[in-house]
């Protein structure tokens, strides 16, 4: 039996442009049957799980407002007091109180139990005394209510003060594994869709916004965390594709642009999420042919042949073998630790671009 798992990466409100793309996946009869995620892909994912519609998704989420993710300026002030002077329990050792994004959770989830949820969802947080990243929803995990799966999730370090539950101490699963393709596998796949937020280009966006000077020293500290944040994410998840040998389609988001603050912008994300994904979607091998198989007469596979050339750069390779499992003409192979071209010239090719737009390496070019 076919199973398809979503995976959604973290990105602080970035991470809106996510119901963008399961709108897409919507609008294209892709069926998710279960949701991993992590940071503000888990809130997302536990919205779609919990059954959610992507219009409601997004009508509360362009209702969010500062207050519901930070508190005001005031509240900054107590929570640096008490951070000094260790009083503030469980809110200390954060730049912000968690208190206000803890209430915005709990609100909006319509289902708060793991083993109510209409689909399997899976949280993931880190556990800061082991180091090891934990799934809550996965059995002996779900006996917590759900936002406060997510809340763990989304406590990065320096930012929000880390989660206490059951007498452990949780923090953003992105500082273990943004993108846990790897639990996917585990779950028995048989295709992963993993979302990121242009992790490519997410260092260079986060240097760029404090470039700018988002407007004070404390918007420098956190494009500074973010812009770490995201040096060691890109290279946790080109390690984590390396390793994937399910079939998978990777739809790399850029909102590399995107003020990291910026409340007034969160219609402007979820557009670009939906735009960007139904333009990688419909062309996908990989996609085209799980809809011609649930519907070969609603969803024909067309083949539009052209010649083609092909350019990959073997020094910068990584070995993921996306572009293996995204080409159905067998241009590509592996050879040992990386890809190489079998032809460099073809007459037998879509010209969809999929090898290329899938390559999280960006050494493949298609000509």
């Amino acid at each position: 039996m076919s199973k398809t798992i979503a995976v959604l990466s973290g990105g602080g409100l970035k991470g809106m442009a996510h119901i963008g793309v399961l709108r897409a996946l919507r609008d294209l009869d892709i069926e998710i049957d279960e949701y991993i995620g992590t940071s503000m892909g888990s809130l997302i994912a536990a919205a779609a799980a919990s059954g959610l519609s992507v219009e409601e998704m997004a009508e509360v989420a362009c209702s969010i407002r500062r207050r519901d993710f930070i508190p005001s300026k005031w509240g900054f002030v107590r929570q640096t007091v008490q951070n000094a002077l260790g009083l503030g329990g469980e809110d200390c050792g954060g730049l912000f109180s968690i208190r206000n994004y803890h209430d915005f959770v709990e609100r909006i989830l319509p289902v708060d139990d793991f083993g109510k949820l209409p689909k399997p969802l899976f949280v993931n947080a880190v556990n800061l005394r082991s180091s090891a990243n934990v799934f809550w929803g996965l059995p002996g995990l779900d006996d917590i209510p759900v936002h406060e799966a997510v809340v763990s999730s989304c406590s990065m370090p320096g930012i929000f003060p880390p989660r206490q539950i059951k007498g452990e101490t949780y923090v953003d699963g992105g500082v273990g594994d943004n993108l846990p393709i790897s639990l996917a596998q585990l779950r028995g796949a048989s295709l992963i869709i993993a979302i990121t937020l242009g992790f490519r280009g997410a260092a260079a966006g986060a240097h760029s916004a404090a470039a700018r000077g988002l407007g004070g020293g404390f918007r420098q500290i956190i494009s500074s965390v973010m812009r770490q944040s995201a040096i060691a994410i890109r290279d946790k998840i080109e390690s984590s594709l390396h390793f994937c040998r399910t079939p998978l389609v990777l739809l790399e988001i850029d909102v590399s642009d995107h003020d990291l603050l910026d409340f007034s912008g969160i219609d402007r994300l979820i557009e670009r999420g939906h735009r960007l994904a139904i333009e990688m979607l419909r062309t996908h091998p990989a996609i085209m042919r799980v809809l011609h198989e649930r519907a070969p007469g609603r969803h024909p596979a067309p083949l539009h042949f052209s010649k083609a050339k092909f350019v990959l750069d073997l020094d910068r390779c990584i070995g993921c073998g996306l572009c293996v499992l995204a080409c159905p003409y067998d241009i590509f192979r592996m050879n040992g630790p990386r890809a190489e071209l079998v032809v460099t010239n073809t007459d037998r090719c879509q010209q969809d671009h999929a090898c290329e737009n899938n390559c999280p390496a960006d050494v493949i070019k298609v000509l």
